[in-house]
């Protein structure tokens, strides 16, 4: 089964004009989940919609899902951004993507992740753990993350 799977650091108002963008460009509503205090997913915000008020009711967001549905397909496929927050005054990473045999879905899957590189830089340096720093250039970072980081 074809995937995908981008991991980056980006601001949260960053990440939720990403999302908006990427609901109207490419057709796709977008749900908000969050994780604490219990799990649940109360809002599927339409395309079109105003994202940024929608987020600003709803409060904390851990995961945002577009629900792709091409004209030929019964349900919808989701895709999952799971959310990078700030922990003490670290931004954590935030992870997007998926997996689907559904041609057309795949194709805009493909879309969102190359328009969110498009946004990201490749490479960042990371501190484990364990406190050793490395630079890893799997990872993408936005620009706004890179400047709040200085």
């Amino acid at each position: 089964m074809p995937g995908v799977n981008v991991q980056f650091h980006m601001l949260f108002d960053e990440m939720v004009v990403f999302v908006a963008d990427m609901s109207a460009k490419y057709q796709v509503a977008v749900e908000l989940e969050r994780f604490f205090p219990k799990p649940e997913t109360v809002l599927i915000v339409p395309v079109g919609a105003d994202l940024r008020e929608e987020v600003k009711q709803f409060g904390h967001v851990d995961r945002f899902w577009f629900l792709c549905q091409p004209a030929r397909l019964k349900q919808p496929v989701y895709f999952a951004l799971y959310a990078g927050h700030f922990r003490d005054c670290q931004l954590a990473q935030a992870q997007f993507g998926s997996s689907t045999e559904k041609v057309t879905a795949f194709a805009i899957l493909k879309k969102i992740a190359a328009d969110l590189k498009r946004r990201t830089n490749a490479g960042i340096w990371v501190t484990g753990m364990t406190g050793i720093t490395g630079y890893a250039k799997q990872f993408r970072v936005s620009e706004g993350a890179t400047n709040a980081s200085r």
